[in-house]
Protein backbone atom coordinates (compact mmCIF):
# COMPACT_ATOMS: atom_id res chain seq x y z
CA UNK A 1 0.00 0.00 0.00
CA UNK A 2 1.14 3.76 -0.95
CA UNK A 3 1.41 5.82 2.04
CA UNK A 4 1.38 9.15 1.76
CA UNK A 5 2.52 11.71 4.09
CA UNK A 6 1.74 15.57 3.91
CA UNK A 7 3.81 18.20 5.57
CA UNK A 8 3.68 22.01 5.19
CA UNK A 9 6.57 24.47 5.00
CA UNK A 10 8.37 23.62 8.26
CA UNK A 11 9.06 27.50 8.65
CA UNK A 12 5.46 27.71 8.77
CA UNK A 13 4.44 24.77 10.97
CA UNK A 14 3.66 24.51 14.71
CA UNK A 15 2.96 28.20 15.47
CA UNK A 16 1.10 27.54 18.40
CA UNK A 17 4.61 26.66 19.99
CA UNK A 18 5.76 29.87 19.52
CA UNK A 19 6.08 30.97 22.99
CA UNK A 20 8.17 27.90 23.78
CA UNK A 21 10.56 27.71 20.55
CA UNK A 22 11.75 30.08 18.19
CA UNK A 23 11.27 29.99 13.90
CA UNK A 24 13.92 28.02 13.91
CA UNK A 25 13.72 25.04 16.53
CA UNK A 26 10.01 25.18 15.42
CA UNK A 27 11.35 24.24 11.89
CA UNK A 28 13.68 21.59 12.95
CA UNK A 29 10.90 20.13 15.23
CA UNK A 30 8.71 19.49 11.60
CA UNK A 31 11.39 17.95 10.24
CA UNK A 32 12.25 15.68 13.21
CA UNK A 33 8.58 14.71 13.82
CA UNK A 34 8.76 14.12 9.99
CA UNK A 35 11.49 11.46 10.41
CA UNK A 36 9.58 9.45 13.10
CA UNK A 37 7.01 9.56 10.65
CA UNK A 38 8.57 7.96 7.66
CA UNK A 39 10.53 5.67 10.43
CA UNK A 40 6.93 3.95 11.23
CA UNK A 41 6.00 3.63 7.45
CA UNK A 42 9.30 1.92 6.69
CA UNK A 43 8.81 -0.37 9.63
CA UNK A 44 5.25 -1.24 8.73
CA UNK A 45 4.86 -4.28 6.86
CA UNK A 46 1.91 -3.20 5.03
CA UNK A 47 3.48 0.07 3.75
CA UNK A 48 5.61 -0.92 -0.18
CA UNK A 49 6.33 2.81 -0.92
CA UNK A 50 5.62 6.19 0.84
CA UNK A 51 4.99 9.45 -1.00
CA UNK A 52 6.08 12.91 0.88
CA UNK A 53 3.98 15.47 -0.23
CA UNK A 54 5.40 18.92 0.73
CA UNK A 55 5.21 22.46 -0.66
CA UNK A 56 9.18 22.04 0.78
CA UNK A 57 10.84 19.85 -1.23
CA UNK A 58 14.15 19.86 0.72
CA UNK A 59 12.77 18.64 3.77
CA UNK A 60 12.50 15.13 2.53
CA UNK A 61 15.41 12.67 3.29
CA UNK A 62 17.69 11.30 0.26
CA UNK A 63 15.58 8.63 -1.59
CA UNK A 64 11.86 10.09 -0.57
CA UNK A 65 10.05 10.11 -3.33
CA UNK A 66 8.25 13.49 -3.49
CA UNK A 67 5.09 15.59 -4.82
CA UNK A 68 5.10 18.83 -4.91
CA UNK A 69 1.74 20.24 -2.78
CA UNK A 70 1.01 23.12 -5.26
CA UNK A 71 -0.57 25.25 -1.90
CA UNK A 72 -3.89 25.28 -1.91
CA UNK A 73 -4.26 23.72 1.40
CA UNK A 74 -3.70 19.55 2.74
CA UNK A 75 -7.31 18.17 1.31
CA UNK A 76 -6.46 19.33 -2.92
CA UNK A 77 -2.86 18.13 -2.18
CA UNK A 78 -4.00 14.60 -0.67
CA UNK A 79 -6.87 14.43 -3.18
CA UNK A 80 -4.15 14.84 -6.06
CA UNK A 81 -2.07 12.22 -4.63
CA UNK A 82 -4.60 10.13 -4.22
CA UNK A 83 -4.89 10.19 -7.79
CA UNK A 84 -1.61 8.55 -8.48
CA UNK A 85 -0.97 5.05 -10.50
CA UNK A 86 0.48 3.55 -6.82
CA UNK A 87 -2.66 4.69 -4.95
CA UNK A 88 -4.91 2.61 -6.99
CA UNK A 89 -4.36 -0.27 -5.32
CA UNK A 90 -4.92 1.19 -1.69
CA UNK A 91 -3.77 4.15 0.33
CA UNK A 92 -2.33 5.03 3.44
CA UNK A 93 -2.80 8.86 4.59
CA UNK A 94 -0.91 10.05 7.81
CA UNK A 95 0.21 13.23 9.29
CA UNK A 96 3.47 14.24 9.81
CA UNK A 97 2.91 15.44 13.22
CA UNK A 98 2.16 12.24 15.09
CA UNK A 99 5.86 11.22 16.18
CA UNK A 100 4.66 8.52 18.29
CA UNK A 101 3.22 6.38 15.54
CA UNK A 102 4.73 3.16 14.79
CA UNK A 103 4.68 0.65 12.06
CA UNK A 104 2.70 -1.92 13.68
CA UNK A 105 -0.10 0.87 14.31
CA UNK A 106 -0.15 0.95 10.71
CA UNK A 107 -0.27 -2.34 10.21
CA UNK A 108 -3.58 -2.24 11.99
CA UNK A 109 -4.79 0.36 10.54
CA UNK A 110 -4.17 -1.01 6.90
CA UNK A 111 -5.79 -4.25 7.93
CA UNK A 112 -8.82 -2.79 9.17
CA UNK A 113 -9.72 -1.39 5.57
CA UNK A 114 -11.95 -3.05 4.44
CA UNK A 115 -12.66 -0.40 2.85
CA UNK A 116 -12.08 2.22 4.84
CA UNK A 117 -10.83 2.56 8.62
CA UNK A 118 -9.95 6.20 10.06
CA UNK A 119 -7.82 6.90 13.41
CA UNK A 120 -9.21 10.02 14.78
CA UNK A 121 -7.20 12.82 16.38
CA UNK A 122 -7.94 13.93 19.95
CA UNK A 123 -9.67 16.67 18.40
CA UNK A 124 -11.81 14.97 16.22
CA UNK A 125 -9.66 15.81 13.11
CA UNK A 126 -8.15 12.70 11.14
CA UNK A 127 -4.92 12.13 11.64
CA UNK A 128 -4.71 9.02 9.34
CA UNK A 129 -6.47 6.54 7.36
CA UNK A 130 -6.28 4.22 4.87
CA UNK A 131 -8.39 2.76 2.09
CA UNK A 132 -8.69 0.73 -0.45
CA UNK A 133 -8.57 1.41 -3.38
CA UNK A 134 -7.44 4.90 -3.06
CA UNK A 135 -10.16 6.77 -5.14
CA UNK A 136 -12.88 4.91 -2.80
CA UNK A 137 -14.04 8.72 -1.99
CA UNK A 138 -12.40 12.11 -1.33
CA UNK A 139 -12.15 12.02 2.59
CA UNK A 140 -12.24 15.13 4.39
CA UNK A 141 -8.88 17.14 6.17
CA UNK A 142 -8.18 20.55 7.24
CA UNK A 143 -12.06 20.81 8.52
CA UNK A 144 -13.73 20.94 11.96
CA UNK A 145 -14.44 17.17 12.78
CA UNK A 146 -13.15 15.77 9.56
CA UNK A 147 -12.99 12.08 10.98
CA UNK A 148 -17.06 12.69 11.31
CA UNK A 149 -16.98 14.19 8.48
CA UNK A 150 -15.59 11.61 6.42
CA UNK A 151 -17.69 8.52 8.10
CA UNK A 152 -20.75 10.75 7.43
CA UNK A 153 -19.72 11.14 3.75
CA UNK A 154 -18.41 7.21 3.53
CA UNK A 155 -21.94 6.00 5.21
CA UNK A 156 -24.14 8.15 2.21
CA UNK A 157 -21.98 6.25 -0.18
CA UNK A 158 -22.84 2.77 1.10
CA UNK A 159 -19.30 2.44 2.91
CA UNK A 160 -19.15 1.30 5.70
CA UNK A 161 -15.80 2.62 7.84
CA UNK A 162 -14.23 1.04 10.88
CA UNK A 163 -12.66 3.43 13.66
CA UNK A 164 -9.29 2.71 14.91
CA UNK A 165 -8.61 3.82 18.54
CA UNK A 166 -4.95 4.33 19.06
CA UNK A 167 -3.33 6.70 21.23
CA UNK A 168 -0.54 7.01 18.74
CA UNK A 169 -2.59 8.07 16.39
CA UNK A 170 -4.95 10.02 18.41
CA UNK A 171 -1.72 12.08 19.59
CA UNK A 172 -0.57 15.07 17.58
CA UNK A 173 2.34 17.43 18.58
CA UNK A 174 0.52 20.97 18.32
CA UNK A 175 0.76 22.86 21.92
CA UNK A 176 3.13 22.93 25.23
CA UNK A 177 0.85 20.03 26.71
CA UNK A 178 1.58 18.04 23.37
CA UNK A 179 5.58 18.67 24.10
CA UNK A 180 4.88 17.60 28.28
CA UNK A 181 3.46 14.10 26.45
CA UNK A 182 6.56 13.44 24.04
CA UNK A 183 8.35 13.75 26.73
CA UNK A 184 6.69 11.36 28.65
CA UNK A 185 5.67 8.68 26.23
CA UNK A 186 8.11 8.86 23.09
CA UNK A 187 11.04 7.34 24.63
CA UNK A 188 13.45 6.05 21.69
CA UNK A 189 11.77 8.38 19.31
CA UNK A 190 13.99 11.41 17.37
CA UNK A 191 11.23 13.73 18.34
CA UNK A 192 11.39 12.95 22.55
CA UNK A 193 15.74 13.02 21.87
CA UNK A 194 15.50 16.88 19.92
CA UNK A 195 12.82 18.57 23.03
CA UNK A 196 14.93 16.89 25.33
CA UNK A 197 17.93 19.09 24.26
CA UNK A 198 15.89 21.85 23.69
CA UNK A 199 16.96 23.16 27.49
CA UNK A 200 15.59 25.31 29.26
CA UNK A 201 12.40 25.94 27.51
CA UNK A 202 10.96 22.31 27.81
CA UNK A 203 12.48 22.44 31.74
CA UNK A 204 9.20 23.03 33.51
CA UNK A 205 7.42 20.38 31.15
CA UNK A 206 9.40 17.44 31.86
CA UNK A 207 8.12 16.77 35.09
CA UNK A 208 4.27 17.60 34.26
CA UNK A 209 1.65 14.42 34.07
CA UNK A 210 0.96 14.18 30.48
Amino acid sequence: MLAIVPVNDPRRGKQRLASLFDADTRAELVSTMLLDVLDACEAARSVDRTLLVTPSPEIAPEGCTVMIDPGQGHAHAIDAALQRDEAKSGALVLMADCPLVTGAALDVLVASAAPLSLAPAQDGGTNALAMRPGTLMHPAFGVPGSCAVTMATARELGIRPKLVHDPVFAFDLDDTDDVARVLSRGAGTRTAALLSGLEPAVATLVDQPA
